[in-house]
């Protein structure tokens, strides 16, 4: 029988000479479901919940002269992904402003005309913006889920204006602990992208700008096929850093680049993360990368030396599989004479395009702070990266944004967000994306 899901580990250098000190290693980790699995089960069925943001503030346009409001817009993207709903598929609907509404709790897929009606729900609530109530009540309806594969699609046109975000977090965490992806959807200039980063961060979801109604119907409808593709559910990946190594920085490049700047080593410098996949779909390559300083051993009687392990435990739904586990060591070859290094660059350039989303933070950052002096060298360092890159996309969008701040002193939400968008997503075969009953490098 073959394997479920692929665990593959590159390193930058190998056979790197004895006694050498603080070299520079990245370990690079890519996880990818096998084909023939993914041929005896092409899809399953999932529970998506939306979670609609009907605050006063969508009633303003979709975008610069739109004829639609956000609230018209977002229906029509709705309506649009309905075809898509398989039989089995369920979807619920909650809408939130100062309180939370549940205008579907899990309808079958076959009752378009069921969803069609409470879509109008949309267009009947106005108030504030709750997120803390919001997430505790999708908390509470996926109580009542169906299925594995369990999918939010958190929309919203800003930032909260009522509750508490930080137990709006904790709910987060929490769904993502139980398996749940959660995708935020932004609308609007006062969307801040950066900031709804950290919703999906926890769970490996998706941030998006929906920019017009037909992007973000076509967005919606990519969000649900990928529910109906996570073939392996519960996914943890550990990651363990034994002690001796320094400045540690690990990165996620694919399906969407991010930097996870809360890693801490223990009291005796050792680093242990873990990174929730609820939903891991056959349709993408997951790719991660850690960068650690380390001073290799003179001894000549040691041949490696261990730079850590990888562990990921995961669930097999549609075979009904659980507590399964993948787990390698990591070990670096030791060389005992110069010139034996044997050097992989795609691992480096990999490295270099998800340290811009580092940058990118550290740049949103400074706009906080108003130190636009900072921000604008840091852009200045992202667009030189993304010219290194050949990544002419990214570096416009970069110098658009230090043209923007030399004449306006500033830079606004919306810039903020292009840049953030821009330093999101990896040119690697479309963000990770896999070409059908591939298993070879990307």
């Amino acid at each position: 029988m073959a394997e479920e899901i692929i665990l593959s580990c590159d390193l930058n250098r190998n056979f790197v000479v004895r006694g050498a000190k603080n070299e520079k290693i990245v370990l690079r980790l890519r996880l990818y479901t096998h084909p023939d699995f993914v041929k005896a089960h092409p899809k399953t069925f999932c529970d998506v919940v939306l979670l609609v943001d009907t605050s006063q503030s969508m009633d303003e346009p979709f975008g610069d002269g739109a004829k639609l409001t956000k609230r018209q817009g977002v229906m029509r993207a709705i309506e649009s992904m309905l075809p898509a709903l398989q039989p089995e598929d369920t979807f619920s609907l909650i809408c939130y402003d100062s309180s939370t509404y549940v205008e579907l709790d899990h309808a079958p897929g076959q009752a378009k005309d069921r969803i069609r009606a409470a879509l109008q729900k949309i267009g009947q609530h106005s108030g504030a913006t709750n997120f803390e109530k919001a997430f505790a009540t999708t908390r509470a309806v996926l109580g009542n889920g169906r299925h594995a594969s369990q999918r939010v699609c958190f929309l919203t046109d800003g930032n909260a204006t009522e509750g508490r975000l930080a137990t709006a977090h904790q709910h987060n965490r929490e769904l993502a602990t139980a398996g749940v992806t959660v995708d935020c959807l932004g609308v609007g200039e006062d969307f801040n992208f950066n900031e709804m980063q950290r919703f999906t961060t926890v769970s490996n979801g998706r941030t998006e700008l929906l920019g017009t109604p037909d992007r973000a119907g076509e967005i919606f409808t990519q969000l649900l096929k990928s529910a109906q593709q996570a073939l392996i559910g519960n996914a943890v990946l550990r990651l363990d850093v034994p002690a001796g190594m320094r400045d540690v920085e690990i990165y996620q490049l694919t399906p969407e680049v991010r930097f996870f700047d809360d890693v801490k080593p223990a009291a005796d410098g050792s680093v242990h993360y873990r990174i929730n996949l609820p939903a891991i779909t056959h349709t993408h390559t997951y790719t991660y990368l850690v960068q650690l300083g380390v001073d290799l051993p003179a001894d000549a009687s040691r041949a490696n030396l261990p730079l850590g392990r990888v562990k990921l435990d995961f669930d097999v739904p549609v075979k009904k599989l659980r507590g399964q586990v993948l787990e390698n060591e990591i070990v670096l070859n030791l060389a005992s004479r110069p010139g034996l290094e044997i050097s992989d660059t795609s691992v480096n350039s990999d490295l270099l395009e998800a340290s811009l989303e580092k940058l990118d933070q550290q740049m949103n950052q400074a706009s906080r702070q108003q130190d636009w002096l900072r921000a604008g060298m840091l852009l200045h360092e992202m667009a030189q990266k993304a010219h290194k890159l050949c990544d002419e996309d990214k570096a416009r969008e970069y110098q658009l944004a230090l043209k923007a701040l030399g004449k306006n002193n500033c830079l606004t939400q919306e810039q903020l967000n292009k840049i953030g968008k821009a330093s999101s997503v990896s040119k690697r075969l479309g963000g990770g994306e896999r070409e059908p009953d591939n298993t070879s490098d990307y």
